[in-house]
């Protein structure tokens, strides 16, 4: 089954928002976004833009070299053969959404690496914690 997971930034004016107690909040928020235009709004002040285009670029100079990464008009790809399964992800003015069919994600190790101050969001496992808790593997 796949796994959607949502990353995006605080806005600084909800800085207070990212210890960990408070996260949860912003998870209740999100989850409650998909149903209502009124939490919709509310995440839309929390979040601030991301710049998508620095973001995308450093993914393909990390990952241009491997024969399983395909560049798409909308999304990144990386295809694992062994597994037969795509890693997406996508890019959307103030977010970003990584789609896997594993529990681990090329994508987000890397992120985690160089792009810190990200949320994460696991839309099916009602998870958010910051990017710098991800465990990285050694990207070689």
């Amino acid at each position: 089954m796949p796994k959607s997971i949502f990353l995006f930034k605080i806005n600084d004016n909800f800085l207070s928002l990212q210890k960990e107690n408070n996260l949860e909040i912003v998870l209740d928020i999100f989850l409650k976004s998909f149903n209502s235009e009124f939490y919709l709004e509310q995440f839309n002040l929390i979040i601030d833009e991301l710049d998508v285009n620095h973001i995308k670029d450093n993914l393909i100079n990390q990952f241009q070299n491997r024969t399983n990464f395909i560049e798409k008009k909308e999304s990144l790809v990386l295809y694992n053969k062994f597994k037969d399964s795509d890693e997406n992800i996508y890019f959307y003015n103030n977010y970003l959404k990584i789609i896997i069919n594993d529990n681990n994600s090329m994508f987000l190790d890397y992120l985690s690496l160089y792009f810190v101050n990200l949320v994460a969001i696991e839309y099916e496992e009602e998870k958010i914690y910051p990017l710098h808790l991800v465990k990285s593997s050694i990207l070689v």
